[in-house]
């Protein structure tokens, strides 16, 4: 058995404590500002959410496991707040789907609420509509009392030192299986920043995505962690990841986005007027996925031994399909979705969003600005997914499937011209000044560089095919998985290493948006308030530092351009490390003084549109990285 993992992560007001044991693994989260206690299961992706009128709850001392002999397991705590009085005003066992939906939208669905108990004992409990039950309990300690209002709220009276509680949360879901530390992670990483996380997210079954919003399966997650993670993960946790990937894959070759479990599955089902099961459910409406799997295969698998990787492709999934035949499956997607436009270069034949405003890793309603083409799929992965479909041809041969590839992906590297935006200086100039005259911004660096047009790749094409002037962090997926033509090179990194607003860098990190060139309709959804607007988040900052160091390896760079290269290395890493304390999380946002930026925690302020997470599975960037060498 492995030993146990605990550990604690504070971030903007949110103290979060982490406990893997056995059957038990468990996050804990006291107050955002919110008045709020989270507790949080990986195990059928459920848990309890507590809200009080006033006050917070801290956690004292460290969390126990425990084990019931009817077979709940779970976690027990203490609780203490220097308040003498709180309200407890709601109370919400669910699947961490409708705990999600009710943290960010107040909304709940009458079908997973309960009732909070009228007397002691003060436990709540609740039958999922999977079947598995989840119970929550309080007993008061030294001097605190609890007692019940006509209106369901729970009062909870202090002592004289304040308010004492001894809490439980328990469940009966199956527990997932913990994958030993030394299967995970290489020898000289396991002290590394950010192992904690991964430990506490990997496991046999999948790879956990966020904790606490997400902690289930999810594929574009779980593949863009591989790769950025891929020097550093032992071959078993390698293959342990990739193999979920496939195994999920639709009869088409479709990567699945998100895995619905436990009751949100049963709930969804009744919702489309299914038959209830608690089945896991695949949510396949993104797009960019589809296009990642190929590169990422071909990046873990084409290093190992062709033996290795044959008896890998030979495993066999819950479905009975070979891995190699799913990989097959995907293969032929790529070459299928890209055919249209392989055969017809026009707009209209680009990769489209399959519905509503989400379907690539941007995935709010603003992320992608109302485009419906992003350019991450197809200005950066449906090359590298062909290229993929190419190399992986060593191992998975298929002649005329290559040929097809061949032939498309000579067409397909054109396709960022329909992206091209050239904004001339005095534009560029007065867009600058009035965006940073409007957010209370010192953009004196940015203009003293504004001596040129500026040209770059829009974020995503409208559904009229015209592109939405939003400079992006998205080309990190060329820098990463392509060896772009030089002249290309030089554009990605005069927009991503270019000073803040002019380019993406900033004191605080890489931008992942920066619509300052759009107009302002267009800057007001996407702003640092929101979750993929003026924001940094991690994955990009690290994809770019391997993008960059994967560049350097080339022969065929011209020996200015390998310096421009360097001293973009040695910019990114300077930022990296002077935001070292925001490693783990997910996004962060800023505020300024003048131009003084300082990172802010994505919730923070009630101003962000929602929270981020405190640990995320793609975002342990301080693991697998290495700083340049300075010479």
């Amino acid at each position: 058995m492995s030993p146990p993992l605990s550990f604690e992560i504070e971030e903007g007001g949110s103290k979060n404590a982490f406990l893997k044991d056995g059957e038990v693994a468990v996050h804990v989260e006291t107050s955002r500002g919110s008045s709020r206690l989270v507790v949080a299961f990986p195990a059928g992706n459920l848990g309890v959410a507590v809200w009080l009128e006033d006050g917070t709850f801290q956690v004292e001392g460290a969390l126990s496991p425990s084990i019931q002999k009817e077979g709940m397991r779970g976690v027990s705590f203490s609780l203490t707040s220097p308040q003498k009085r709180l309200c407890i005003t709601e109370t919400v066992l669910a699947n961490i789907r409708f705990i999600r939906s009710r943290c960010a939208q107040g909304v709940l669905p009458p079908e997973v609420s309960s009732s909070p108990p009228a007397f002691a004992p003060w436990v709540w409990e609740r039958v999922l509509l999977d079947g598995n039950k989840v119970r929550f309990s309080l007993h008061p300690q030294r001097g605190t009392s609890i007692t019940s209002d006509p209106q369901g709220r729970i009062k909870i009276q202090g002592g004289k030192d304040g308010i004492s509680l001894h809490a439980e949360v328990l469940s009966d879901a199956p527990p997932l299986t913990p994958l030993p530390p030394e299967a995970l992670v290489q020898e000289e990483a396991a002290s590394w920043v950010g192992v904690h996380a991964l430990e506490f997210l990997v496991f046999k079954e999948l790879f956990g995505a966020g904790s606490w919003r997400y902690l289930t399966y999810f594929g574009r997650d779980t593949l863009i962690t591989l790769a950025l993670l891929k020097p550093i993960l032992k071959k078993e946790a390698l293959f342990l990841g990739l193999r979920s990937v496939l195994e999920r894959l639709s009869y088409k070759g479709e990567v699945a986005h998100e895995e619905e479990v436990g009751e949100f599955a049963v709930w969804e089902r009744m919702r489309h007027d299914e038959k209830p099961s608690s089945a896991p459910r695949l949510d396949r409406k993104m797009i960019d996925d589809d296009f990642l799997l190929a590169p990422v295969s071909a990046l873990l698998l084409l290093g190992q031994a062709e033996s290795t990787c044959q008896e890998f492709l030979d495993g066999v999934d819950r479905s009975g399909r070979t891995l190699r035949d799913a990989l097959s499956l995907n293969l032929d997607l790529v070459v299928s979705l890209a055919t249209p436009y392989g055969e017809k270069p026009s707009r209209e034949n680009l990769i489209r969003l399959k519905s509503g405003v989400v379907g690539d890793w941007r995935d709010s309603t603003d992320g992608l600005c109302g485009g419906q083409y992003p350019y991450s799929v197809n200005g950066a992965l449906v090359p590298a997914a062909l290229a993929a479909v190419i190399a992986l041809s060593r191992i998975l041969p298929d002649p005329e499937r290559v040929e097809r590839a061949k032939r498309l992906l000579a067409v397909w590297e054109g396709a960022t011209a329909h992206y091209r935006v050239v904004v001339p200086q005095g534009e560029a100039r007065e867009r600058i000044s009035a965006w940073a005259e409007r957010n209370g911004f010192d953009a004196t660096v940015a203009l003293s560089q504004t001596t040129e047009r500026l040209a770059f790749s829009a974020l995503s094409l409208g559904g009229h095919g015209k592109p939405i002037p939003i400079l992006h962090s998205d080309i990190v997926f060329d820098l990463f998985f392509k060896e772009p033509h030089p002249n290309c090179l030089v554009g990605i990194l005069d927009t991503l290493f270019r000073p803040f607003p002019l380019g993406l860098l900033s004191p605080v990190g890489l931008m992942v948006a920066n619509p300052v060139l759009a107009p302002s309709d267009v800057q007001e959804r996407c702003t640092k308030n929101h979750y993929h607007g003026t924001v940094v988040w991690s994955w990009p900052m690290a994809m770019a530092a391997a993008g960059l160091a994967r560049q350097l390896s080339r022969k065929d760079l011209p020996s200015i351009l390998r310096e421009k290269v360097e001293d973009a290395q040695g910019a990114l890493w300077t930022v990296i490390q002077e935001n070292g304390a925001f490693g783990q999380s997910e996004l962060w946002s800023w505020c300024s003084e003048g131009d003084a930026m300082e990172a802010v925690p994505f919730g923070a302020d009630q101003r962000h549109r929602t929270e981020g997470n405190p640990i995320q599975l793609w975002s342990v960037m301080g693991l697998a990285l290495e700083p340049p060498t300075i010479t």
